[in-house]
């Protein structure tokens, strides 16, 4: 051991220009030999061994490096018999591939074994040996599992197809590593979370299909950047937000396949500026807006069940079944025609407000469907055609209504199309006095000596309040005297007309309001209510001793209705 290590220090400190490239894995292997022997430097130095006694390992070493022999070891390198190299040159762990690299994904594990024989994960694969797989196709399986971020080492690959395997998990944003990729595939699947934005650095694209998972999100800008990118397909997934613009870039894209997911907000125009483009599914997503026409003239362009328009007084796009429920076809815009308000302050799209549109739509002209929020609306004076308001449901809008105004609501910009339009009226409910008879008539009576109280000659007489408000309150109906009860003669009643409460409180009516009706409203209450008393109750007539003469006597009352909350 001691011959070992000290010629392992030796080869160490021998001149840089002789070590050539094999200085590393000497040192390393020399630091490996000191580890193991745990003897001290000084002992080997203090007694260094005859020349003729060096070891075998000791001429191997000095001869790959490559060592001229000098005058005192010339005779010890002719005198002593050459062994071939075994296993002295160390390979570094981290060349060679861990099952852990991969994640411990057994199904790749097993396809880069099946590629590479004789190689094996964690013992004889390297990292290089990954760079001769240029192909993974692989298609059924119920092994599940996902994609790991490993996937990355595989640098070389050109075409990544699994499909129908059951992977689950997220798509890792190091597949952007992949540069040589022209076919993705990960079709049919378990795959959630979001499409990496990494996935814009797959610049030799041609095919990506990541259809029928469980993807989310918003669909990355950087996939305009895929230049080459013939086929684009994650139809069946969950993806949601805008189609984004950037798409437009792709020149060369053949087909377009977004169908069956929750993309929202319009069909950018930038699409019709791809000329290769002939097959387009967006069916059965949230789209709104006016579709592009240009798009229109495609081999195959499918819009069916979305909530887009055509800006035409008679929209017929053909073949209808690839329009079928948009308002381009049966899709038609809907609100009440006649709202009734409680106030003058609107507010259209608030469904806690009592002027609340109510704008919805119908496939078949009786069920009503919720528009999507991404919807742009117009609000017209019907009359006067002012625009009134413009711009997406928001709940906070506001305007005043003009006492007798209808309004025209307008769906996407498409005033043309009668689907997309439709008007409603607004009455302003109200709290008032439906009827109040003209007289209120106490007979004729005759003098007397003693103070008198006059019931109404009318039994059956009362006043309608009409209360139309969409939310009812309490009210309280008031009379006063705006005119005292006066005679012929110019002379009046002291106390003329008393009001006598169900208590038989009576209280003279003066030029100061007074209660004499209050309403409570409850799960029974109608537009109309009818305010009455009993025979010896409410309004009557008092007339002191010795004060009335032999003529007529008249007065008049003013009834006003309070809204008491």
């Amino acid at each position: 051991m001691r011959k070992k290590i000290f010629a392992a220090l030796l080869v160490l400190v021998l001149p840089a220009p002789i070590f050539a490239n094999a200085v590393s894995a000497e040192v390393m292997q020399a630091e490996q030999r000191i580890t193991e022997s745990q003897t001290p430097a000084s002992e080997a130095t203090s007694d260094p061994p005859p020349p003729t006694q060096k070891s075998d390992t000791d001429i191997v070493l000095n001869n790959d490096l490559d060592e001229q022999p000098t005058e005192t070891n010339k005779k010890e390198t002719t005198t002593t018999a050459r062994k071939p190299l075994t296993s002295t040159r160390l390979t570094a762990t981290s060349s060679v591939v861990q099952a852990s690299d991969l994640d411990n994904q057994t199904w790749l594990i097993a396809e880069i074994e099946r590629q590479l024989p004789g190689k094996k994960v964690g013992t004889t694969l390297t990292f290089d040996d990954l760079k001769k797989i240029t192909q993974i196709q692989l298609d059924g399986g119920t092994a599940g599992g996902h994609l790991p971020a490993g996937i990355q080492y595989l640098t070389a690959l050109t075409n990544l197809t699994l499909t129908n395997m059951q992977l689950s998990g997220e798509i890792p944003s190091s597949i952007s590593q992949l540069q040589e990729l022209t076919r993705l595939n990960l079709g049919t699947n378990k795959l959630t979370g979001s499409i990496p934005e990494t996935i814009g650095n797959l610049k030799k694209l041609t095919w990506m299909g990541l259809s029928d998972n469980q993807l989310s999100g918003k669909l990355p800008s950087s996939i305009g950047g895929l230049t080459a990118l013939a086929t684009f397909s994650i139809h069946a997934n969950q993806i949601s937000g805008p189609i984004p613009s950037e798409m437009g870039n792709l020149k060369h894209l053949y087909g377009l396949y977004l169908d069956n997911n929750q993309l929202s907000g319009p069909i950018p125009s930038t699409l019709a500026n791809i000329p290769t483009l002939t097959n387009v599914y967006l069916n059965n997503n949230y789209l709104t807006g006016i579709i592009p026409a240009s798009l229109m003239n495609l081999n195959i362009f499918a819009v069916y069940n979305n909530q887009v328009t055509l800006n035409s007084a008679n929209p017929s796009p053909t073949p209808a079944d690839r329009y079928v429920n948009t308002f381009a076809t049966n899709s038609q815009l809907t609100a009440p025609s006649t709202i009734a308000v409680d106030n003058t302050v609107i507010k259209p799209f608030d469904p806690k407000s009592d002027t609340y549109f109510n704008l919805h739509y119908t496939d078949n002209g009786v069920t009503a469907k919720t528009l999507h929020t991404a919807h742009n609306i117009t609000i017209l004076n019907a009359s006067t055609n002012q625009v009134i308001y413009d711009g997406a449901m928001n709940p906070n809008v506001t305007f005043n209504h003009q006492e007798g105004t209808t309004y025209r609501v307008i769906l996407d910009n498409a005033p043309s199309n009668p689907h997309n339009t439709t008007t409603i009226s607004l009455n302003l409910t109200e709290l008032s006095l439906l009827s109040v008879p003209d007289t209120l008539d106490f007979g004729i009576q005759g003098i007397s000596g003693v103070t008198k109280i006059y019931q109404r000659a009318n039994n059956d007489w009362n006043i309608t309040v009409n209360d139309s408000r969409n939310t009812k309150q309490n009210w309280t109906l008031t009379a006063k005297m705006t005119q005292p009860m006066k005679g012929t003669n110019g002379r009046t009643l002291s106390n003329g007309l008393i009001f006598r409460d169900n208590n038989g409180t009576e209280t003279p009516l003066s030029s100061q309001s007074l209660p004499v009706y209050e309403y409570q409203p409850n799960t029974n209450t109608t537009n109309t209510t009818k305010v009455s008393w009993a025979a010896n109750q409410g309004i009557l007539l008092k007339v002191k001793s010795g004060e009335a003469y032999a003529q007529d006597y008249q007065g008049q009352v003013e009834w006003s209705l309070n809204d008491a909350p």
